[in-house]
């Protein structure tokens, strides 16, 4: 319990503390142990929906097959934005690159902190200006009378790699349950019956135990 309420207390620092309403929202549940608290955090922030993806335990470690490969260059306080995004595009053309992405880190004048906010093309500062006060907004509530300034800009060279291709799970059917004999001592404390994960179909209720090799669900 009380680890579902630290939990909940850091999806609201990012959530409702940002205007941000949670029911607007899908709770994602990952990790070997992620689904087990997924339900009844849901239902401590008022979240309606829980997404498990198949494998949740291999999750992140399974990302890695379908991420781009990126590589970054950085020049600080730039006199001209375009021309500085330009070297930095020219510097990384050697990676041969499906695309670039256009970053900047941009503050207030004086402030301890950045924001980090998208680039178009060609990059206008008054562009940058425009965005990073929207995000500010958006993010800390209010807005200052106080020159923006440029800290860092980045550059970003994506190679798109082949992703590979995984079986869907089955759209309906029924759940194999679990044998309950080889479990039984270890599952006195839950009343429900037990199915094997793998097996769960997608929109499957709330209210069921599973059991995988690299996950536990509740």
């Amino acid at each position: 319990r009380l680890a579902n309420l630290e939990m909940a207390r850091a999806i609201r620092l990012v959530t409702v503390e940002r205007g941000l309403d949670p029911a607007e929202f899908a709770l994602m549940a990952f990790g070997g142990a992620g689904p087990q608290h997924a339900a009844e955090l849901a239902e401590e922030i008022g979240m309606s929906m829980v997404v498990v993806p198949p494998e949740p335990g291999v999750f992140t470690a399974l990302g890695m097959f379908f991420a781009d490969m990126k590589f970054e260059a950085r020049m600080s306080y730039p006199k001209d934005l375009e021309e500085g995004f330009k070297a930095l595009e020219e510097a990384l053309s050697w990676a041969k690159p499906t695309y670039y992405v256009r970053l900047a880190d941009v503050g207030y004048r004086g402030q301890g902190w950045e924001l980090i906010v998208p680039v178009g093309r060609p990059a206008g500062y008054e562009d940058v200006r425009r965005t990073f006060e929207e995000k500010h907004a958006a993010t800390y509530g209010f807005k200052l009378d106080a020159p923006v300034e440029v800290v860092t800009i980045r550059a970003f060279a994506v190679v798109v790699k082949a992703k590979p291709e995984l079986p869907r799970p089955p759209a309906e059917g029924e759940p194999r349950l679990l044998d309950l004999d080889e479990l039984e001592r270890y599952r006195r404390i839950f009343p429900e019956r037990y199915k094997k994960a793998e097996a769960l179909l997608p929109a499957s209720p709330p209210k069921c135990t599973a059991e995988g090799l690299d996950v536990t669900l509740l």
